[in-house]
């Protein structure tokens, strides 16, 4: 976006990297926050054909569950995105995204879950997003976007239609100068045994000056410096949802489990030549919190989780 120097590279990387969720969005993999994160704009370039390709995996520290006698649990999370955006006509792009997100939960003496302590309420979860997305170049201010999406998250073994959402989002795209872009819209996306979900997707992508930047992207934000042309480090933040379905097993006929977090962490990201880009993040969980429902979306009872600790790996690569 930038046309010289260091904001140029760490802009336009930036812009083509994008800015992966060291859980998942990319994959915040959530019945709406998915569709936030991964909500397009044209950002005013032109139209044109480009893949791209990344993976993650992250471990959450085992913490505590808060009303448990030593109560705990850990969780690793691994899973990629690809999108793919081809031309449909001369100022318009097609974004077709998949993403993957497996979560292996370890509980120790999980007894807020369970009336019998040695047991496991859930371990392995599987988030799979599907999406459309078209953007649309009005002039070299304005642009727009419209898509949806199709969204399955839940245990193994449990049913394929019982764990499926659907989503909708749109909104417009302004380039108020050569450092500053914003999109304003919003998702409505259905809920696993719960009302339709509406909510606002704002982005912003601001170049402060040749070393800062800031991004915005829909619950997330991340202020991030350029070491030099190849390195930054960035300081971030974002809220995670994930809502899915249980199979038939010790909590119950296909209960719904919504887990809620709030990580913060430190991003380092490093350019390694030829649209490949690697990420170490690291940081604390907060606000960590379990709603549990039967399988009709009702009875809930709630578990907190302590703070804990998190790391993680990824790379991207675009072609």
């Amino acid at each position: 976006m930038e046309s010289t120097g260091v904001s140029m590279m760490a802009n336009v990387a930036r812009n083509r990297m994008g800015a992966m969720l060291v859980c998942g969005a990319g994959m915040i993999a959530i019945g709406a926050g998915e569709a936030w994160g991964q909500q397009a704009a044209n950002e005013g370039s032109e139209p044109g054909f480009d893949w791209s390709f990344s993976a993650h995996t992250r471990y959450d520290f085992r913490s505590d569950l808060e009303g448990t006698n030593n109560g705990e649990y850990a969780v690793w999370r691994s899973g990629f995105d690809t999108s793919l955006r081809f031309p449909i006509a001369d100022t318009a792009r097609l974004k077709l995204g998949l993403g993957y997100e497996y979560n292996n939960y370890d509980f120790d003496q999980p007894n807020s879950f369970l009336a019998t302590p040695a047991a496991e309420p859930f371990s392995d979860i599987h988030i799979l997003n599907l999406s459309a997305v078209g953007e649309f170049q009005v002039d070299e201010e304005w642009s727009w976007y419209a898509g949806g999406g199709v969204r399955m998250a839940g245990e193994s073994g449990a049913d394929t239609g019982d764990m499926t959402t659907f989503s909708g989002r749109g909104g417009v795209g302004y380039r108020f100068s050569d450092s500053l872009e914003m999109t304003f819209g919003a998702v409505v996306s259905t809920q696993i045994e719960d009302d339709v979900l509406i909510l606002p997707a704002i982005t912003a992508m601001w170049n402060i000056n040749e070393r800062w930047d800031l991004r915005v992207t829909g619950p997330g934000a991340e202020l991030s410096y350029a070491i030099d042309d190849e390195t930054w480090i960035g300081l971030a933040g974002r809220w995670e949802n994930r809502r899915f379905r249980l199979e038939d097993d010790v909590l119950g006929l296909g209960s719904v489990i919504e887990e809620t977090a709030i990580p913060v962490y430190l991003h380092l990201r490093r350019a390694a030549g030829n649209g490949l880009s690697l990420d170490l993040s690291a940081g604390a969980i907060v606000g960590r919190e379990f709603d549990i429902e039967d399988r009709d979306g009702r009875n809930g009872t709630t578990v907190d989780g302590d703070a804990g600790f998190f790391a993680s790996v990824g790379f991207r690569y675009d072609f």
